[in-house]
């Protein structure tokens, strides 16, 4: 890897550590010092994001597509509009103490407008001069392309200040140019073709879907109907357990899945993967962890997900390190930042996963049937019957 090359990556994992660190002390440490809160607002409002942004325009810089003195210009005032953010969120910590304790507001606290509108500017500032350097090829007029360029940093401004508001979230764009930057310089290796499926799997494979299928549209259906049903359970009961049984029957789909990807590939790994994963959706749902405790509703803690966290981060590891076509140390940091980023978004979206249950059946069923034609075979059996019901 050229030196050159070498500065968005640092940067990304730089910003994906420290994001990975802070959120670890955030969520699992009961009551934060004023200090250490405050020290916890820089890190995920500017320093993570600071880092993000240098690094994407070092990855922009490195293909030819923004200048060194543009891709600087873009930095520093990224940057500033990041501080400008960060101010304002502590100013607005410190004005809410300050009116719970019937107080004055602090100086800080009496700017906030303008500092978020400073930071608003600066923040679409930073995405025209962006735009503006990278659309030069393809609109070589000037006034339309710096009207655009203006036009989406004003929209997409305000979306990336937000950045630092959900630490789970700070995590993923770092990731994400990490593995794009990783997967760009390392070297390429031929992965072996798939397998062939053999006629007999494709008959549970259309079962075990169709189980999740059915299992995940009852569950939603109980958690948005539940308490229709006379001496049913109180609404936060039956959504409860209406999750909780959509989580669960994900078991079978990911158990379709597993069968598809441990006939197609020889790797041993693969064969402990998906039923981490299986184990990852079930208990990334707080709704399982409700239902086991009773009918009543207890309040939420991370400890809730942090099972289905370590599972869906090793699962999707685990996956990807057998999947990506490169070898040594590319390879173990591909598998690492998609199981930590993958984690970081299941935990983000913990709530809601039971909801996509359904529709991953009809995902695996679709594909099934697309998979089961590719490889030739006849479409006149009981599996295919099972299989095409779905587009009835």
């Amino acid at each position: 890897m050229p030196p050159a090359s070498r500065l968005p990556a640092a940067l990304a994992a730089v910003a994906l550590a420290l994001a990975s660190a802070g959120w670890v002390v955030q969520a699992f440490v009961p009551s934060l010092p004023e200090a250490l809160a405050a020290t916890l607002t820089v890190l995920f409002w500017w320093v993570v994001p600071t880092l993000t942004v240098c690094a994407f325009v070092a990855a922009v810089a490195a293909g030819g597509m923004l200048g060194r003195i543009r891709a600087l210009g873009v930095a520093v005032v990224g940057s500033a509009g990041y501080a400008c953010a960060t101010l304002a969120t502590l100013g607005f910590t410190q004005g809410v103490a300050a009116l719970d304790e019937d107080l004055p507001d602090p100086p800080l606290t009496r700017i906030i407008v303008p500092l978020v509108v400073i930071g608003w500017l600066l923040g679409a500032l930073a995405i025209g001069m962006l735009l503006d350097a990278v659309g030069r090829e393809r609109m070589p007029r000037t006034g339309p392309r710096l009207g655009i360029a203006a036009l989406v940093g004003i929209v997409l401004a305000p979306l990336a200040g937000l950045a630092g508001a959900n630490p789970a979230f700070s995590l993923i764009p770092p990731a994400a140019i990490l593995l794009v930057e990783t997967l760009r310089n390392a070297e390429h290796r031929v992965r072996p073709a798939p397998g062939a499926i053999p006629e007999r799997a494709w008959l549970p494979v259309a079962l075990l879907a169709w189980t999740g299928l059915v299992g995940g549209a009852a569950g939603i259906l109980l958690a948005m109907a539940g308490t229709m049903v006379p001496g049913g359970l109180d609404g936060t009961g039956a959504l409860a357990a209406g999750l909780a049984v959509a989580g669960m029957a994900a078991v079978p789909i990911i158990v379709a899945v597993l069968i598809v990807g441990v006939r197609r590939s020889a790797t041993p790994v693969r064969s402990a993967v998906l039923p981490l994963a299986a184990l990852a959706f079930v208990e990334l749902t707080p709704a399982v962890h409700l239902l086991v405790a009773g009918p009543v509703a207890r309040p939420g803690t991370p400890l809730d997900v942090l099972p289905g966290m370590v599972a869906l981060g090793l699962a999707t590891g685990c996956l990807a390190w057998t999947l990506v076509p490169v070898d040594g140390v590319a390879r173990l940091t591909v598998g690492a930042v998609s199981g930590l980023a993958v984690a970081a978004f299941g935990a983000l979206l913990a709530p809601a996963l039971p909801f996509a249950t359904p529709f991953a059946a009809l995902a695996v069923l679709a594909w099934a049937r697309r998979a089961r034609r590719a490889q030739g075979q006849p479409m006149d059996d009981s599996s295919t019957d099972a299989i095409s019901s779905t587009s009835k």
